[in-house]
């Protein structure tokens, strides 16, 4: 909802307009006043995006030894644009990363935007992004296990002589 305010001679005159944009980007609403003796207009300018839609987070592998590569997706189908979005990559060890950037950025595209990361123990870690735009928030999570490769095997076999 708008509402437009202008000097008529007489007073103060207000009018809504209800506005349901079907296109996104960027939007000039023009208000143009008039009567016998005059016009007078004035515009503003804003933006009109999609609510976040098409993310996906993806840990590749789901166990590894401690370096992991956690990848934020987004489909070549999502709806466009949605404008700048923080990032807020939880690597579910108590560490994060912050990232501000367009939600339209090919990076997101395939491969993806990759956050290579390592862990320094071994456990079940849970990965969640928070993508925060000014109009949505959506969160994602992955669980990912990380693994110690085993270093070193050995058998011994006791040593019996029989007489």
């Amino acid at each position: 909802m708008l509402d437009a305010t202008f000097h008529a001679g007489k007073g103060i005159r207000t009018f809504e307009v209800n506005l349901s944009p079907n296109l996104t980007g960027e939007i000039n609403l023009t208000a143009v006043a008039s009567n016998a003796v005059s016009e007078v207009s004035n515009f503003t300018l804003f933006r009109h995006y999609y609510a976040i839609n098409g993310f996906f987070l993806l840990t590749h592998p789901s166990t590894v030894f401690k370096n992991a590569e956690i990848v934020l997706f987004r489909e070549n189908s999502a709806r466009l644009p949605q404008g700048n979005v923080s990032i807020n990559l939880q690597y579910g060890d108590g560490n994060f990363t912050v990232l501000s950037v367009d939600a339209g950025n090919s990076s997101f595209l395939n491969p993806g935007y990759i956050f290579p990361y390592r862990y320094l123990a071994e456990g079940e870690y849970n990965v969640v992004v928070n993508i925060t735009s000014l109009i949505d928030k959506q969160t994602l999570n992955s669980k990912l296990e990380i693994v110690e490769p085993i270093q070193n095997i050995s058998v011994s076999f006791p040593f019996f002589v029989f007489g």
